[in-house]
């Protein structure tokens, strides 16, 4: 038995999507019969919901690479230039490929555990983790974790939620911990780092301005995967239980970035990457 869990990073989910397109094409799709949880922040939140409704990797991998430019559709200049808390992007068209995908599914029709991370602006206590037990619409708890702030507008009635990346971009802990609740046990992770590892930077040291900080946190935390949510997991699970896959890249690509070259370059980078990792995937979840 086997989980999967999907980090964020925009349009660098075609990634993770492609992988498993990769490994269908040999093996087919019976394999996700063994999976027994998900969990996904942002663009993986769309990967994870996905599989639970009965898409396959390959459906998810064709959904970015016809969809990804709509994803991300700018407002227009004028709107931009007329209302300076204007995102870069209208959320609008990223919830229309949402609905055509979940249209009124609720999460408790996804019949195996999920888990979503989102963040409620207005409350003090602003984690969220949106799981079966709720009673939203997918569409909406999907659109919540992937509202990252300047990229799209905040969610929900009251334009409160934000993007589950603020606190888990890396929703693994999130994904052990329900389980373990659950009283689920003798499992391994399949945890994809969408944005990819990169190397350390020297440069991101000492004191910067209150923009220079905000845009720090916004590309390594929201934008970025960090360790401590693997660690966490590590600690309920065993380390040898979790399969972490994250390319290696020599600097961070844009979330945003849909252009054809990128896109090219993106599954490169995880064809290459499945080569080195497809005997231990296959190990894992075709037991």
């Amino acid at each position: 038995m086997f989980a999967f869990n999907f980090c964020g990073g925009g349009f660098l989910g075609i990634g993770p999507a492609y992988y498993l397109h990769l490994y269908e094409r040999v093996h087919g799709t019976s394999y996700l019969k063994n999976m027994i949880g998900l969990s996904g922040a942002s663009t993986g939140s769309i990967i994870a919901s996905g599989l639970g409704v009965g898409l396959s990797g390959t459906d998810l991998y064709n959904m970015y690479d016809e969809k990804g430019k709509e994803m991300f559709k700018r407002y227009s200049l004028f709107t931009r230039l007329t209302h300076l808390s204007c995102p870069k992007y209208n959320s609008i068209n990223l919830y229309k490929i949402l609905d055509s995908i979940f249209n009124t599914m609720a999460l408790d029709d996804i019949h195996i555990p999920i888990f979503i991370p989102a963040f409620i602006t207005d409350r003090a206590n602003s984690e969220k983790v949106f799981d079966n037990d709720d009673i939203n619409q997918i569409k909406d708890a999907v659109i919540s974790s992937c509202s990252a702030p300047t990229y799209f507008s905040p969610s929900g009635k009251r334009k409160n939620i934000i993007d589950g990346g603020m606190f888990a971009n890396d929703p693994v802990a999130a994904l052990t911990g329900g389980l373990n609740k659950k009283g689920i046990s003798n499992y391994k992770v399949v945890s994809f780092v969408t944005s990819m590892f990169v190397p350390d930077d020297p440069s991101c040291c000492g004191d910067r301005t209150t923009l220079g900080w905000g845009t720090y946190i916004l590309k390594n935390n929201v934008a970025r995967t960090g360790y401590f949510m693997q660690f966490l997991a590590e600690q309920m699970i065993g380390k040898e239980n979790i399969l972490r896959l994250a390319p290696f890249i020599e600097k961070p690509r844009d979330m945003d970035d849909v252009s054809d070259k990128s896109k090219f370059e993106i599954i490169s980078l995880w064809e290459n990457y499945f080569e080195q990792t497809v005997d231990t995937f296959h190990e894992i979840v075709s037991q």
